[in-house]
């Protein structure tokens, strides 16, 4: 009896009560439960014209504003360079539009130069969501720039709970390119010139030589007159 009982004492010591030990001291692993996901939102957006773009006469411009809570949009203009924050309506839109015409854009009023346009979007809770596309070159009476406008595309990844918010479209870099004019018919060259005012002068010399030898035999017929007639 003794026997088996230091032998149940001797395994309860070396082997049960360390192995309830190092359970207890290790973390517990939890089964992670599922996770959300951000999604993709669409938010407002103008479509066209595209940043850098050189526009001519009536432009119409493509917006994206289909989204959650719209209530009204509104479209304006402004002279890039222009420090005041003045911009001038262009439209106003009471429906949202995926990817539709919101109003022309009248560029024969106005000078040639670079403009920003602005999309606003005033959601139902009050809130607005702004958009802008920068650098339009308005180019109506001026030289046109070859430049590579960049694409907008009307979406944005967003963390679950939070508002959609307008991204700024970055500007192309524009290199000037001159368009050859016409040829003028009418100019001359250097030598050009020279060469007619080189005829002309010999022309007036032969027509004074001319005109003096007819003077000098009309003399002479009236001298021989006079002599005939003595």
């Amino acid at each position: 009896m003794r026997i088996y009982f230091f032998f149940v004492m001797g395994f309860f010591t070396c082997i049960v009560f360390p192995a309830q030990r190092l359970a207890g001291a290790l973390p517990i692993r939890q089964r992670a439960g599922p996770t959300e996901t951000a999604t993709a939102v669409p938010t407002a957006a103008i479509l066209s014209p595209l940043a850098g773009q050189a526009v001519q006469g009536s432009v119409p411009v493509i917006v994206f504003s289909d989204i959650q809570g719209f209530q009204s949009a509104e479209l304006s203009f402004s002279y890039t360079k222009d420090q005041t924050g003045t911009w001038f309506l262009i439209a106003q839109n009471a429906q949202p539009l995926a990817n539709g015409e919101m109003g022309t854009w009248s560029t024969n009023l106005i000078t040639d130069g670079d403009y920003n346009l602005r999309l606003e979007v005033v959601l139902q809770d009050g809130s607005k969501i702004d958009t802008a596309v920068a650098g339009v070159r308005v180019r109506n009476y001026s030289l046109v720039e070859t430049s590579t406008p960049t694409p907008v595309t009307p979406t944005a990844t967003l963390v679950p709970g939070e508002r959609p918010t307008a991204t700024a479209t970055p500007i192309p870099t524009i290199t000037a390119t001159a368009t050859p004019l016409p040829t003028n018919q009418a100019e001359m060259t250097g030598g050009q010139i020279t060469g007619s005012l080189t005829k002309g002068a010999l022309g007036t010399i032969i027509i004074f030589v001319i005109l003096g030898l007819y003077i000098l035999a009309k003399q002479r017929r009236g001298k021989e007159r006079i002599d005939g007639t003595e």
